[in-house]
């Protein structure tokens, strides 16, 4: 499938954060545990301002796959325009489902 930019910035996030432990391993414990890369809001602020048509236009196909509006999508949603919450639910949703695709392309 073609990587967009973001992608690129998830696949950087992953190289650094890999270490000395196999991939698929890595891959495996975000799966199963979620992801620890995220910490603070800033990082992913950043990232969303940096890559806000990407994070739009992955927001708006998750909306229209599964017919739920994001405050459905999202437990803790903020209705304030640009929230930082927001931002950090996309992006941390967006990274675990790009190391989900990940794990599959190895099997």
């Amino acid at each position: 499938f073609p990587v967009t930019i973001i992608e690129k910035e998830f696949k950087d996030i992953i190289d650094e954060s890999v270490g000395d432990q196999p991939l698929r391993e890595y891959l495996e414990s975000v799966e199963n545990n979620g992801q620890n890369e995220f910490i603070y809001y800033y990082e992913t602020s950043d990232l969303y301002d940096d890559y806000s048509s990407e994070c739009d236009e992955w927001l708006d196909e998750k909306v229209e796959e599964t017919g739920m509006k994001p405050w459905e999508l999202f437990i803790d949603w903020d209705y304030s325009i640009n929230s930082e919450y927001n931002k950090w639910n996309v992006i941390t949703t967006m990274f675990e489902e790009f190391c989900y695709d990940l794990l599959e392309e190895l099997d």
